[in-house]
């Protein structure tokens, strides 16, 4: 019995609510007992369902080729099995649009030797002409699809240049407008659909108070808001996003070139146009901050610069310390010779910044010159744009008023024909150079409507700065600082040093030293000192007792200890007061850059999981008794490597590197008597 592959396929979801492929499988099985006899063959269906012919089959894919046909793909790898003796097709339009895949399957199946029929073609493609015959009808086919995606595309652009949306999925807080309110010859446009509305709204307020989409998208979750699916509760952060930046949100339609022209839903809109571009901004701001390492939890990421490139600071947390960084990465993607790869550790420099908007913003008489400033600027902004965008509408009109004189010369043959052509072309091009001006100049004049709303979101964010910033959220933190921040640069100095160049909106630009957190400029004196040795004088200037600066840096009263012997060796004195006084000038101008909190060292897994035994005990107590190395290792039956083992793993757990300091340890803690 002969075995006949059929293959039918329909383009869409709609199509199959009909008896599309239902109809093709009972054409073609009329077809194959018309030509081999009822019972004397076995029918295998391979069916596709709402996918386009000009998609391939794996056989023919290409790489990069993401979308394929599975159901053909298997009808071949049967055929190439040789389970198949025939393959037949509904048509030659329901095998491909595209020539390369229909001339792809067809000459596959030619060289496995297995027959091919299509119901729409009355020859056999097995001859010269019936070859032909079908190799026409697949040119047709892909030429049918070409003009209705022309057509479909041409509609698009004509509906778009009317300010009419060019159809497909509604977006989220519209619907379609009734037929019965459409007047007589005119366009269906979107309306406001209300629930969708309000709630669209919700997520444009939200978004502007600083919220994050992943916290909208929480609250319409947890709210059950539903989606334009009408799936419950699956609200995500790209969903949210789509809604924001849609620009049939704010009542503007794209063109074809991707300029945004009124829609004529435009008295329907859900927000401001310059409230758009607010949104746009921050989300593009998000996205430049990436997702590597630690920015989310870096105050400053998507904000901070590098002076000499302008490329924006990666916050990377380092592997080694666990502490996040601000890492140039310009020579990762693009050779800049003169780009140094500035880099410092994130905690100095977020604390400065907060530092310097404290003393500086959250004055009176700084708030006071940022009003007085906003409103002198946009005052003079708006005054001189408005004047020239006039003064460049009276000269189109007089330009106007050229041309019609010149058609009213025309028409009475004061001029003749070629007077006419050169005159009209020299006034028609300056008419242009004047039309672009003026758009150029109307869109900035429109612009200062949201310079407008910027300015006074900073003024609001200054004056209450202080009293909400302790109750922010870090998302909300790093939004308040944008907003505050015009712009934070770090840029590479004498030295290992680094200078924070940080512009507050409104105020002049200030220059912060950013000193090497690690290495010293000198091997004794003040300069020696690390920031971290200039902390514990900090702690110690306020009154702290040592234990509580080893609480605060999670360390033991030992290291403390070691840090302030190595303070006094370099600074060659024997008190705290005497160390003060000597570091009181780097104390007072490095005090934003010092790390007061945090761990002295990374604790390392090893530490956690380690155990004070018995055995180990033993070899501290031995060692405390003054007993020689070689008598500890024969009575406690170890070699002299696992001794020498047991010591560093013991040192490494308490933080000491000698093993006189780990006795030290051992004594202060009771470990041994």
């Amino acid at each position: 019995m002969m075995r006949i592959g059929t293959y039918t396929r329909v383009s869409s979801m709609g199509q199959l609510e009909g008896h599309s492929l239902e109809t093709q499988s009972t054409r073609i099985r009329q077809l194959a007992e018309g030509q081999f006899g009822e019972g004397n063959f076995e029918i295998v269906a391979f069916e596709e369902k709402a996918l386009s012919g000009s998609y391939p089959p794996a056989q023919l894919a290409r790489a990069g080729d993401t979308k394929q046909r599975p159901a053909l793909t298997r009808l071949l790898e049967e055929a190439e099995a040789g389970r198949l003796d025939a393959v037949f097709f509904y048509s030659v339009s329901r095998l491909g649009r595209e020539e390369s895949v229909s001339f792809g399957v067809t000459r596959h199946l030619k060289q496995l030797g297995i027959p091919c029929k299509f119901m729409d073609v009355d020859a056999d493609p097995d001859t010269d002409e019936g070859a032909m015959i079908v190799g026409i009808s697949h040119i047709f086919a892909a030429t049918h699809l070409r003009q209705h995606k022309r057509r479909v595309t041409d509609g698009w652009h004509r509906r778009t240049e009317l300010g009419f949306p060019p159809g497909g999925r509604v977006p989220y807080g519209f619907q379609w407008q009734t037929h019965e309110s459409v007047p007589p010859g005119g366009r269906r446009t979107y309306v406001r659909q209300p629930e969708q509305a309000e709630w669209a709204l919700v997520m444009k307020e939200r978004y502007l108070a600083g919220w994050s989409t992943l916290q909208i998208a929480d609250h319409l979750r947890s709210l059950g808001v539903l989606r334009p699916s009408g799936a419950n509760c699956d609200w995500d952060s790209c969903a949210v996003r789509q809604v924001l930046v849609c620009p049939i949100g704010a009542g503007l339609i794209k063109q074809s070139d991707g300029t945004m022209i009124q829609g004529q839903h435009w008295e329907e809109r859900l927000w401001e146009p310059e409230e758009r571009d607010l949104m746009c901004q921050r989300l593009e701001r998000n996205r430049r901050v990436g997702a590597r390492g630690g920015p989310k939890a870096s105050l400053l990421a998507g904000i901070i610069t590098c002076r000499h490139c302008g490329s924006y600071l990666a916050a990377m947390r380092s592997h080694s310390t666990g502490k996040v960084l601000y890492q140039c990465r310009t020579n990762d993607h693009r050779r800049d010779a003169g780009c140094p790869r500035v880099g410092r550790l994130a905690e100095p420099i977020d604390k400065a910044v907060l530092q310097e908007i404290s003393q500086l913003a959250l004055s009176p008489e700084v708030q006071q010159l940022a009003m007085e400033q906003s409103q002198d600027l946009l005052s003079a902004e708006s005054n001189l744009v408005a004047e020239h965008v006039e003064g460049l509408r009276r000269q189109r009109g007089q330009l106007q008023s050229r041309i019609d004189r010149l058609v009213d010369m025309r028409s009475a043959d004061e001029i003749d024909a070629a007077q006419f052509r050169e005159q009209n072309a020299r006034l028609r091009q300056e008419r242009e150079e004047l039309d672009n001006s003026l758009a150029l100049s109307e869109t900035a004049l429109q612009s200062q409507s949201t310079r407008r709303v910027e300015l006074e979101a900073v003024r609001r964010t200054l004056q209450s700065f202080s009293a909400v910033w302790a109750g922010l959220d870090p998302a909300e933190q790093r939004e308040a600082l944008r907003t505050i921040i015009e712009y934070a640069q770090l840029e590479k100095a004498e030295g290992e040093d680094l200078l924070l160049r940080l512009k507050l909106v409104f105020l002049p630009e200030r220059v912060l030293p950013m000193p090497s957190y690690t290495k010293r400029k000198a091997q004794t004196g003040p300069d020696s000192l690390t920031p971290r040795n200039l902390a514990y004088l900090k702690h110690k200037q306020s009154g702290l007792s040592d234990e509580s600066v080893a609480s605060m840096w999670e360390t033991t009263t030992v290291n403390i200890g070691r840090s302030a012997r190595k303070i006094f060796a370099r600074l060659q004195v024997h008190t705290v007061e005497e160390a003060i006084a000597l570091a009181a000038r780097r104390l007072e101008e490095e005090s934003h850059a010092l790390p007061l909190l945090g761990r002295l060292k990374k604790v390392s897994e090893t530490r956690v999981k380690f155990t004070w035994t018995a055995k180990r005990r033993s070899l501290l107590e031995a060692l405390a008794a003054g007993r020689p190395r070689r008598e500890i290792t024969a009575s406690a039956n170890i070699t002299p490597k696992t001794l020498t083992e047991h010591l560093s793993q013991m040192k490494k757990a308490a933080g000491v590197s000698t093993v006189e300091e780990l006795l030290a340890y051992a004594k202060e803690t009771g470990l041994i008597s």
